[in-house]
């Protein structure tokens, strides 16, 4: 049995002085599906002053949601769960960024991609996989 975890980011206005951002992670455990979204202020637990944060865009928006879905698992194996984990994401940067295939080129986004890879490196049987954008419109729903 495997549990399937869904990430996805986005940004409206992206980069503007008005952006706001929003993601979404869906999970199928036992063939039940959970889901759950999140926009601008609720993504203050990747960074406090988010509202200040001048730098809110889609990049920023994919690796805070797949740090969410990370959470989710980090807080399904914290339960005893031992099942093998796949991250699916549309995003090639979350992935590369999470594999380390990738360097982190904009000094914004380190913060909050090494986030992600601490708390993954603390994961057991998690793999990452890009899906194409249609897959994830078709969980996710938007």
């Amino acid at each position: 049995m495997k549990i399937d975890v869904f990430s996805d980011g986005g940004c409206k206005n992206n980069g503007r002085p008005d952006a706001e951002m929003y993601g979404s992670v869906a999970v199928d455990v036992n063939d039940k599906p959970h889901s759950f979204h999140f926009q601008d202020r609720e993504m203050a637990v990747f960074h406090p002053d988010l509202k200040d944060f001048e730098h809110q865009t889609s990049p920023m928006a994919e690796i805070m949601s797949a740090f969410y879905a990370l959470l989710y698992i980090a807080e399904l194996q914290a339960r005893g769960n031992k099942e093998q984990v796949v991250l699916h994401t549309d995003c090639e940067d979350v992935v590369g960024w999470l594999t380390q295939n990738y360097k982190i080129k904009a000094p914004h986004l380190r913060e909050p991609i090494l986030n992600a890879r601490n708390l993954l490196a603390g994961l057991n049987n998690v793999r990452i996989v890009q899906e194409p954008r249609e897959v994830l419109l078709a969980r996710l729903g938007h």
